[in-house]
């Protein structure tokens, strides 16, 4: 697969790089998160940026759309998913 975009976010700690003509048509972007919760179907995750409160912007991918590609050992370490890019822009990641 070509890379053809990648973007950096404010804190560096997240990141998004797409690409187009996978196996089943869909244009899938990779993004690097923690995951901060696991479930059957899904995992919480955040991008780590905190807002005005010190909150985390979390929310819940389906694994059912998503493959987690390197998943690390340590929690405070971010994971690296490959996700639809439509996901991801409605998740607001692109």
């Amino acid at each position: 697969m070509k890379s053809r975009k990648r973007k950096v976010t404010n804190n560096s700690r997240a990141w998004e790089k797409t690409f187009a003509g996978n196996s089943n048509g869909r244009e899938l972007t990779e993004v690097v998160l923690f995951i901060r919760h696991e479930t059957e179907k899904a995992w919480l995750v955040t991008d780590g940026v905190k807002d005005a409160e010190g909150r985390e912007n979390k929310v819940w991918l389906p694994k059912s759309q998503c493959q987690l590609d390197e998943d690390p050992l340590d929690s405070s370490k971010p994971a690296t998913f490959s996700i639809p890019v439509w996901l991801a822009e409605e998740k607001g990641f692109v």
